[in-house]
Order: C-alpha cells, then structure tokens, then sequence
C-alpha cells in the first residue's frame, strides 16, 4: 500500500493464529502488538473483583451474575446461622418462578434421599405448577407424596389447632408457644393491631387450665357410635370385653385411645384421641374458672370493657366463624404427604382490619394444618407422653429431625404487620436451625415486612427495582450501597428472554454479600411455573388435552422463551366479533391437532 494507491499482495496472514489470539490464555503467540499499560490502568483492567459464592461446591440453586458467571446458592446452608429469607416483588417481576425454581432446586439438592418435607401457604395457584411437576416426576404409588389443597372454611376441612401429639394429654413446648400466640391472634384489637395487654398471661393460664381439665375430671367420656371404626376395633380384638358395662359407663376417651394402642392399631387410636382433645369452644368456657376470675378479673381493655368479657365475645365470635378451627378434627393429610402447597384464597379476609386478622388466622392455621410436626424434639416428646408411646414418639423425632423441612408463606402483605403471625414466624426462623426448618416469606415490596422480620432475615432478594420505599428499606436495614442501589433501579426491571435478575443479599459467617444475580429458566419449567393469565389458561386446555408432561413439552416447543401472551393478544386483535371460540381455545386445538399429526408421522416432541 502507498498513498493514494491501493495494490493486491498475494502474501496474507494465518488466520487461525489470529483466531486463537482472541480467545484468553488460548496461545503465548499472540500475533497482536504488546502493550504495556500504566499499572494503575492494568490493575483495573484485571479480574481481581469478580464476583465469588460462598456456596461453589455445595450450592444447589443455580443462578448467575449479569456477565454470566456461575453463582450457586446454598439453601439452608451452615455458614448462616439461621434460615429466614425474603422475597419482594411486584406482580410480573419473575417472582412466582424464581421462588418455585428455587424450592425445586432445595428438592434437587444434593444427597436426598426423598422429597423435603415442605409446606407452602400461597394465596392463588402459583405453586400448583410445581405440585403438578413434582407429581409427574412420581410414580403413581407415591403421588401423595405432593399434594396441593384449596381450603374452604367448611366441617369438611375442618383441623383442630388444639389436638395434641398421639397420647400426650398436653402440648409441646413448642406447641404451647403456638397455641397461646394463635389465641393472641383471636384476640387481636384492630385499632393498635395486636391484643390487649395481659391477654397474652390470660391464654398462658387459659392453655394449661383447659389441658390439665381434658386430661383429668373434666375428660370427655367415650360414647359408642360417635366413631364407627372405633367401635368395630373394640369388639372385633376383645377389648370391650374387658371391661364390663359399668366401667365403659365412666370410660373417657382418653383410656380407649391407650387402649387402642397398646393393642397395635395406631390410626385407631389417632381417631380415637380427636374426640379427647379440647376445642375452642373450651377455652371460652374456663375464662369462668375461680383462679382466672381472681387473677384477672377486675382488668379492663382501653374501651373499659372487662377483659374477661372481651376475650369472651372474640372467642365467641371466633367460634361461629371459623368452621376450620372452631370443632374437632375432620380433615386429616395423608400420612405420606411431603410436599403440600395450601391456597387459602377461598378463606382469607377483605383489605379491613378485621380482615387482616382472618388472613392471619389462616396464614397460622396453614401452618398448623402441614407443619405441625416440623418441630417434634424427642427431649421435649418424652416430657408429655406417657412411657408407652415413649418409643413411637421417639422413632418419629428422629425421623424427622434428619429431614430438610421447609415453610414459605406467599403474599405477606396479607397479614398487614399483625403482631401474632410475625412473632410465629420469627420465632420458627430463629429457633429453627434446632428442626432444621428454612422459613421463606414472600410479599410485594420490602415494607410489608415487619421491622422485627427484616432484622431477623438471613437472605433477602429484590426482583424490581425503582420503587422508593424498597430503597429506604435497603439502605436502613441492610445498609446497601447508593451504588448498588443505582444497580438494582437499572438492571432489575423483570423478566427477559435472558432470565429475571434481582437483588441478593446474603448475612453470613464469613460477612455480609450483596449481589446483582440472575435466575435463567428453561422452557419446560418456565411453562411449569408461569402465573401469567394468558399462559395459564393455555397450559390448563392443553393440560386437559393431553395430559401435564406431554403438555409442557408441546408448549416449549412451540414457544421456547416460555411465554405465548405476546402471540396471544396478537391473535386476539385478529379476531373477529363473530368468532365462537376464545383465541386461547383455538390455539389449544390448534396445538393438540399438531402434535397428534407429529405423533402419527411418526415425530417425537
């Protein structure tokens, strides 16, 4: 080449040296002019500052930073010392998805054995997805291992808060702690959001009154034909002929339930002892009693109303409301059932005070209903039942205790800062490292969550970014950066084709890690795990068509980002007045028809 003038050379350089030259550490000829910067300039340049995970080999959730490094997360991990985590997110921010990727990768993690123990209390269907995925993975035998439940506030789901452990004629510790809590949340006065002072002392002496009456004079007799099966059990072993009729004249329910298993027939006995435990109703009942009229008699709430009578008239209204919990035991889980997800949208309380009380109430109820026995101790076991069940009780702690158990609680915003539920889940997170226990709470933006909570919380991720009051939270309680902030507004704007990134802020033993990450969802789970309405109701027709596995496959096929509500409203502009069917339903036939063409050429999707 010369000025002016270009000319042809037939000499040319290797190309594959140029090649290998752009790919770091490839070659040591590199065939690029060297430079030598400014050190200053170098050092910046140099991958000193790469972001790093705690969890490298150990973590079994997935995610990546935004330049596309591998970051594992540990889940329910020793280097933190309790396991509280928090989720916010607006509605369309990837939360559903990133939170059921995440249980599903605590399912996957590595060295189980069997599913973990999980309950899931989620106010909508968005964790049904991840029922129906973990049932199709399950031979038809184990099906019941993951189950998910609608409540209705009717006899038929009725579950007694108040039944104790198989033999034991009072609660657990832990048990106790509950009860008195879930009796505080009855009480709950709407206009300061908690219940009045010395309510709490009242139900303490209330538990110990009601329990120590059922288990003494005041047992509930045995009656035949209230139980069939119990019946038919005691004639067919011989064990109504023990006794004669007098003795089964005063026979209480508690001696047939013993009776029952020392013989061997534990689900007998089981049913039998829902007939002895106490109910609501009899808590109202001994606030009449001497000692709780002397002790607590001449109180008064801020309204100067008699204490006594307050509780009464919530206690009474509790009651005639509550079908759930208000009677004996008619509903009971499979004994099998691991993995429950519980949708109390049916049950839960109007955007009132008032209604914030009744959706905590179900939030605590959920939580009593599957994860009752997430917290049995064999030390504390032994303490409330007698030597004969001693052995029984011990097996199943045991069994447990080696478990990974999980509770997550969706849409807090619900509870509106009700002392009661917050304390529950507080005290459940902090002593839960004891049961092995992650407690996950998930709600719209950081300032649903209770101070107490926030201070409480282990792991916390942000999925959007832009919001004020995020901001505030994040930077007063978990002092994160103005430029990590900056961070969180700009890259953190809900799902892409790329996955949904969030904020992630790790408390740990080895210090505090803040992090820009990203959740990337295969096709099939995305489609598992959408709660974005067009795609439901397509996932559903399709479901219904050709069943949940063939369905999923059909669908990431056909639109492989995991989302067709683009396409959809596209086709729904198409559309004419005139036409019968709804566009999702004649996309529906259209991909069933399809696929049984692929089926029948002889193609496999």
């Amino acid at each position: 080449q010369s000025w002016g003038t270009c000319q042809v050379s037939q000499n040319h350089g290797d190309p594959m040296a140029g090649l290998a030259s752009t790919i770091p550490a490839f070659t040591t000829k590199n065939t690029a002019n060297r430079l030598l910067p400014p050190l200053q300039d170098a050092l910046a340049m140099l991958p000193l500052q790469r972001p790093a995970t705690p969890w490298a080999e150990t973590g079994s959730w997935i995610l990546r930073t935004p330049e596309g490094k591998i970051f594992p997360v540990g889940l329910g991990s020793s280097i933190q010392d309790t396991w509280i985590e928090l989720f916010s997110g607006i509605p369309g921010s990837g939360k559903s998805v990133t939170v059921n990727t995440m249980n599903n990768a605590a399912i996957h993690r590595p060295g189980a054995i069997q599913l973990p123990l999980m309950t899931i209390v989620d106010v909508g269907p968005s964790s049904s997805g991840l029922i129906q995925v973990i049932r199709d993975s399950l031979p038809d035998h184990r099906k019941n291992e993951a189950v998910y439940l609608k409540l209705q506030n009717s006899v038929d789901y009725a579950v007694n808060p108040f039944d104790p452990q198989l033999g034991a004629r009072e609660p657990t510790a832990r048990e106790r702690e509950f009860l008195v809590d879930f009796l505080n949340l009855l009480c709950t006065d709407t206009d300061i959001g908690r219940a009045p002072a010395e309510v709490s002392r009242v139900n303490e002496r209330l538990v110990t009154l009601v329990y120590d009456d059922r288990a003494g004079n005041g047992a509930n007799q045995y009656e035949p034909e209230v139980v069939p099966l119990v019946d038919k059990i005691l004639l067919e072993t011989g064990i109504l002929a023990e006794h004669d009729e007098k003795w089964w004249s005063t026979a209480t329910w508690y001696e047939v339930t013993d009776m029952l298993f020392a013989a061997g027939y534990i689900q007998e006995a089981t049913i039998a002892q829902l007939q002895a435990s106490p109910v609501l109703a009899d808590f109202n009942a001994m606030l009449n009693n001497e000692s709780i009229r002397q002790m607590f008699g001449s109180i008064q709430t801020k309204s100067n109303e008699p204490l006594l009578n307050y509780m009464s008239r919530c206690f009474v209204v509790a009651t005639t409301s509550f079908a759930l919990f208000s009677g004996r035991t008619r509903f009971d889980l499979d004994a099998t059932t691991r993995v429950i997800s519980i949708d109390p949208n049916d049950v839960i309380g109007s955007k009132t005070a008032e209604g914030a009380i009744k959706t905590s109430c179900m939030y605590l109820f959920a939580r009593q209903l599957a994860a009752k026995n997430y917290f049995l101790r064999k030390e504390e076991l032994v303490k409330v039942v007698p030597e004969l069940y001693a052995e029984y009780h011990i097996k199943r702690a045991d069994d447990v205790a080696s478990q990974q158990k999980i509770i997550a609680y969706d849409e807090w915003h619900n509870t509106d800062g009700l002392e009661a539920p917050v304390q529950t889940v507080i005290k459940d997170g902090r002593e839960g490292r004891k049961w092995g226990i992650r407690i996950i709470a998930i709600s719209q933006f950081m300032n649903d969550f209770p101070q107490p909570l926030l201070d409480a919380s282990t792991s916390v991720y942000v999925l959007r970014g832009g919001n004020r009051s995020d901001e505030k939270v994040l930077r007063d309680s978990f002092q994160v950066s103005d430029q990590t902030i900056s961070e969180l507004h700009r890259k953190c704007v809900g799902p892409t084709e790329e996955g949904a990134n969030m904020l992630a802020i790790f408390k740990t033993n080895q210090g505090t890690i803040t992090q820009i990450l990203t959740n990337t969802t295969g096709a099939l789970e995305l489609w598992a795990f959408s709660t974005t309405q067009q795609d439901v109701s397509l996932r559903t027709a399709l479901y219904s068509r050709l069943g949940s596995m063939t369905a999923r496959r059909v669908l990431a096929a056909r639109f492989p980002l995991g989302t067709a509500k683009t396409y959809i409203e596209q086709l729904e502009l198409q559309a004419g007045a005139e036409q019968a069917k709804s566009v999702v339903m004649k996309l529906a036939d259209e991909m069933t028809a399809e696929y049984r063409a692929s089926r029948k050429a002889g193609a496999n999707i």
